[in-house]
Order: structure tokens, then sequence, then C-alpha cells
């Protein structure tokens, strides 16, 4: 027998669903191949396992437990995604009004401190007083 077949018919061989004469040939083969022997013991240890895990009984808190971490993360998601948004559009809002408001307020403070125009109240006659064509005093003197 090689040691492909046997491998491929341990399983079998385990359960006893085997014929004789092929247990027999596997029986052989195990005490004679070291590398099929030591894989035999690893797959015996592997199957003891495996009957150990699924007779143990699961902890009934276990779903409560886990199902609670969920939402908790969930929630620390929500508020991660609630804190982008405001990041990304109600920070530069919030930017830009302030920035408006500081410009206006500062036009308006602007306002109450320059003088009152008073060009209502301008006589007329020096609206139409040209300087330069004033007349010297002296050439009126003369008589």
């Amino acid at each position: 027998m090689d040691c492909k077949t046997c491998k491929e018919n341990l399983e079998a061989y385990l359960k006893g669903r085997l014929p004789q004469d092929l247990k027999q040939s596997i029986t052989l083969h195990l005490k004679e191949c070291t590398d099929c022997s030591i894989y035999y013991s690893t797959f015996l240890l592997a199957e003891k396992v495996i009957q150990k895990e699924s007779q143990l009984e699961p902890n009934p808190f276990l779903a409560t437990r886990v199902m609670a971490r969920i939402e908790a993360l969930e929630q620390v998601a929500e508020t991660v995604e609630k804190r982008r948004l405001f990041s990304r559009i109600w920070q530069p809002v919030l930017a830009t009004v302030s920035i408006a408001a500081a410009v206006f307020i500062g036009v308006m403070a602007g306002n109450l401190y320059q003088p009152v125009q008073l060009s209502g109240q301008i006589p007329e006659e020096l609206v139409y007083m040209d300087d330069a064509a004033m007349e010297s005093l002296q050439f009126l003197m003369n008589e």
C-alpha cells in the first residue's frame, strides 16, 4: 500500500467503515511507515480535540455580551460620523458666518466714528469759488 491511499482512508479506518482486507493493509502500513504513523497520531489527536470541543457547553451570556459590544461599536461609529459631518459642513459654515459678522461689525464701528458729512450745509458761493482765479486784494484796493 502507498502513503497516499493510506492517508485518504484514515478517517474511514478510524470510524471502522472499511472492508476487512483494506483495514488490515492500512494497519500493516501504519506499523511499517513512520510518516503515516505520525500522520495518523496527529489525526487521532485532532479528533480528540474536536470531540472535547463539541462536548463543551456554550456560555449563555456570550451572545448577550457580543451583541452589547457590537451595539457599543455602532454607537461609536455614529458619533464619529456626526463629528465628521460637523467638521466637514458646519465648521466652514460657522467660520464663514463669523468672518462676515466681524466684517459687518467693523464697518458699523467705522461708520460710528466717521464725521458727519456737511455737503448740504456748504454755502452755494463756496461751491462756485475758484481759488486760482481769485483776484488779489491789492487790485481791488486801487481805486
